[in-house]
């Protein structure tokens, strides 16, 4: 019946071809009448009748104009892996879509970005679809702070493709509201708060990495605990380098207990890290990053466990803060390489004893002396190095810090008045939402 519905309303010629009149008046007739999941069921008729005029039909009825048959038919692009022909039609007709968001078009629609993304990742070449899934992102997204399932994929093919800035700027919200209709899963959920904090962590901003893993973590449902497992490992390395957890930290983020005994029972590997680097010394922490070096590597955390070391050199110079007023390199490069539990007892031997491993190299001065610069140019400490290695530490409320805190009040402003601007929009959709009989907890 759906068949002889479509053949009324599309008037095939002689010579095959089909109108773009017609075919709009077809199209938007069976999305009237069955939606557009019910064009899906006439993929046969479809393929011969349209001979591979997508491309020619989408520049003739225009994505403003016609966005299901616009849908549609890079649907049949998809389906007929025709994904380079794809992604020329988001990107010379993307900007002109309405917004699909709200629409029942939204769904199939993210499905097409989907297996775009895929095919993308597939064929070794995630950075060409970048650029049509921002496209897409924004035919999509019905306000700034909402999730859709081209965020995920968007984000995931930045990471790999090493355009790490480009994801940068738009994972740096935080996104908390869904699209309506199932367009939206909590997958695609906890996908995007687990790829913003891995390109945070990829931009050594730990500390918004550090937010966006917990917010992974905390993503409920069974669906999203594999995601949750990956986040729990990359956070129990952030929260190393950000400088937030001590050997008595149980967890690496929030959730149940339960959920947490989970995680630490599939993740001991990073419990045990956690551990060498509180209690173990510079040198039994590369022993543990080498030996477990491939298991890092499969989960994709040793480039970021790098930088472990550098987090414990700088560990090390603020325990010589607590221990002194003044110093010298050598004292800092000693309690760098003694073990922990022993620290302040080996302070006086500044180089380390016995067989060292392959690979391994202790602490130097120089090293040391390039962490204190950049601890100091990251206001992350107040101290002055002079030509002979000796170091003055500085009260941490001097002058330079009063300055900083001054210059950032304006921004800090700024973001209080766009938080009050976000506060007040939800309020004013829950009113709208409570005088039209929804529930509040809906």
């Amino acid at each position: 019946h759906l068949l002889f519905y479509i053949y009324d309303f599309c008037h095939i010629g002689l010579d095959g071809m089909v109108s773009a009149n017609d075919f709009v008046s077809g199209v938007q007739a069976i999305a009237d009448k069955t939606s557009v999941a019910g064009c899906d069921s006439c993929s046969q008729f479809w393929s011969q009748s349209l001979q591979g005029q997508e491309l020619d039909l989408i520049a003739s009825i225009g994505a403003a104009q016609a966005p299901c048959a616009f849908v549609f038919l890079i649907s049949r692009l998809a389906e007929r892996d025709s994904f380079s022909e794809v992604i020329r039609a988001l990107c010379q007709h993307g900007n002109f879509l309405p917004t699909l968001g709200a629409t029942s078009l939204a769904k199939p629609f993210c499905n097409v970005c989907r297996k775009l993304a895929e095919w993308s990742m597939e064929s070794g070449q995630p950075k060409k679809a970048i650029r049509a899934l921002w496209i897409a992102q924004g035919a999509v997204q019905t306000d700034e702070d909402v999730i859709t399932p081209i965020a995920a994929d968007m984000l995931s093919l930045c990471l790999h493709s090493g355009c790490i800035r480009a994801g940068l700027a738009f994972a740096s919200v935080f996104r908390f509201s869904m699209l309506p209709d199932g367009a939206t899963d909590i997958l695609d959920v906890a996908k995007y708060f687990y790829y913003a904090g891995s390109i945070h962590a990829a931009m050594c901003d730990w500390f918004k990495a550090l937010d966006f893993l917990q917010l992974a973590i905390a993503v409920p449902g069974i669906r999203a605990q594999k995601v949750a497992l990956e986040a729990y490992k990359k956070l129990a390395i952030v929260t190393l380098l950000n400088g937030q957890t001590s050997r008595k930290q149980k967890s690496g983020g929030p959730g149940s207990s339960i959920t947490m005994q989970l995680f630490e029972s599939k993740a001991s590997l990073y419990r045990k890290l956690q551990l060498t680097f509180h209690d173990g010394s510079l040198m039994e922490l590369s022993t543990f990053l080498k030996a477990n070096q491939s298991s890092l590597e499969k989960d994709g955390n040793f480039h970021l466990a790098a930088h472990l070391r550098g987090a414990f050199l700088a560990q090390s110079v603020m325990q010589a803060r607590r221990l002194y007023t003044k110093c010298t390199l050598a004292d800092i490069v000693a309690l760098a390489n003694a073990e922990r539990g022993d620290a302040i007892m080996k302070v006086s031997s500044p180089t380390v004893s016995g067989n060292l491993p392959t690979g391994f190299s202790p602490a130097t001065e120089d090293e040391l002396a390039q962490t204190i610069m950049c601890m100091v140019k990251s206001d992350h400490l107040c101290a002055t190095i002079s030509h002979d290695g000796g170091i003055d530490f500085e009260p941490i409320c001097s002058a330079n810090h009063v300055v900083k805190l001054e210059s950032m009040l304006p921004g800090l402003m700024e973001q209080t008045e766009a938080l009050n601007a976000r506060l007040q929009r939800s309020l004013r959709k829950t009113r709208a939402a409570q005088h039209a009989g929804i529930p509040g907890d809906v």
